[in-house]
């Protein structure tokens, strides 16, 4: 008995070799190349994504880390920072 093979039509593992007709080769290879490059195309869109969101994620921190120094800079000095107490 020959290895069992996954019938990719019919959805089950059969004991005999696969064969399909070239047409139907030809179609499912030019299938799975659209699919590959459909999937490249969505794996570079995630790879721009990701580096956006770094730098994004990066402002973020940033920013966070100034309002707390500012916040921190009213509290320590509120005569220096303090607007209303400058006049």
């Amino acid at each position: 008995m020959g290895e069992a093979f996954f019938d990719i039509f019919g959805g089950h593992f059969t004991d005999s070799t696969p064969s399909l007709s070239p047409e139907a080769a030809i179609a499912l290879r030019q299938h799975l190349n659209e699919t590959i490059d459909e999937f490249e195309k969505v794996r570079k869109q995630l790879a721009e994504i990701e580096v956006k969101f770094e730098s994004q994620q990066r402002e973020l921190t940033i920013a966070k880390s100034d309002r707390k120094l500012s916040f921190l800079s009213f509290i320590a000095f509120p005569r220096l920072t303090d607007p209303r107490r400058s006049q």
